[in-house]
């Protein structure tokens, strides 16, 4: 059995020295020859060479400088303050003196944001100064990020989420790996709380329809199921259980906006107020009038087209859809 050791994440001055090394090496060249220039005969040097030289040495500054700077500060405000450690089933957070304990169970998603000619992590190839930044972001399953930059750890958040994380993650390539004012930013704020299902059928099947990336936890203890899904197209997915026990599925996805659970002896369903939903579609269950209801509590309020359809099941008769309806929500049963 592999014996775990705890790690420990934090920005110091030598992985902010260590994170932007290219650079500082770059500058040091650029230095040297602005040195090596100044000390020689001028005379057998023309104005042209002179002249593309310190064009060179301005664009190169400001193109790159800024750059890195940008980068660095940016990393700087997301950790300012933080300590992360990561032992073997928690992951830490320590900021201004609050310790906060983080399940590796409850995360959803993980994206791990790289420059280019960096996506692939058995190569050592370097594109441009600052592909030593790059930056991981941890998404829950409450919908809270962590972000996790290579100020904290510039040996490569690869190897943290491989060897101590251990879980599935998507790789993406940026020129730019900033992490605010991109996509993530606007994946981070899509992804919605999860929604869990209590059933106890021996096979189950829905169908999802969105955009994104969605991650499935079976409720059975196996590896959780991740996939994608598209607008006007339903995506299946599907499990065979060994028995017929309850067990709770949870969904969780970044925008999800259609969700078809119909015919899956369902007895609980809790949209936890996903508030992309616009068309649920839970017929043929074994929910209850107070399931349904519960039901119809869980749903968001948001400005959208919203349809929830509830019939045949054993409280479609019972239940109250005046709950939905004062949502906003057009409830069938």
């Amino acid at each position: 059995m592999k014996e775990f050791t705890n790690i420990t994440l934090k920005i110091t001055l030598f992985n902010q020295i260590r994170s932007s090394i290219l650079f500082l090496f770059m500058m040091g060249l650029l230095i040297f020859c602005a040195i090596h220039w100044s000390e020689g005969d001028y005379s057998n040097r023309g104005y042209g060479e002179l002249l593309f030289t310190i064009l060179f040495a301005v664009v190169f500054f400001s193109f790159t400088g800024f750059s890195i700077l940008y980068l660095h500060i940016d990393y700087l405000i997301k950790n300012r303050n933080e300590e992360y450690e990561i032992r073997e089933k928690t992951i830490i957070k320590r900021k201004n003196g609050i310790e906060t304990w983080y399940n590796k169970d409850d995360i959803a998603n993980i994206y791990l944001y790289l420059p280019y000619r960096r996506l692939d992590i058995r190569t050592t190839s370097r594109g441009f100064p600052w592909s030593n930044y790059h930056f991981v972001e941890i998404v829950m399953k409450s919908g809270e990020v962590l972000y996790l930059t290579s100020l904290l750890y510039p040996l490569g958040l690869e190897s943290i989420l491989i060897n101590y994380i251990d879980k599935d993650y998507w790789q993406e390539a940026r020129w730019f790996p900033a992490t605010f004012g991109g996509d993530s930013s606007h994946k981070t704020k899509a992804v919605a709380a999860p929604m869990t299902l209590t059933t106890n059928a021996g096979k189950v099947r829905f169908d999802l329809t969105g955009s994104g990336n969605v991650v499935i936890d079976w409720g059975d203890g196996a590896k959780l199921e991740t996939g994608k899904i598209a607008e006007r197209d339903e995506t299946f997915f599907k499990r065979e259980y060994c028995d017929d026990k309850t067990r709770t599925i949870t969904i969780t996805g970044e925008h999800i906006t259609c969700l078809d659970c119909s015919r899956n002896k369902l007895t609980a369903l809790n949209t936890n107020k996903n508030p992309t939903l616009g068309l649920l579609f839970c017929n043929g269950n074994q929910l209850t009038a107070e399931a349904i209801n519960n039901l119809f509590n869980t749903l968001h309020d948001k400005d959208l087209k919203k349809t929830v359809y509830v019939s045949n099941n054993p409280g479609s008769a019972a239940c109250d859809p005046s709950i939905a309806e004062q949502k906003g929500w057009k409830a069938h049963r």
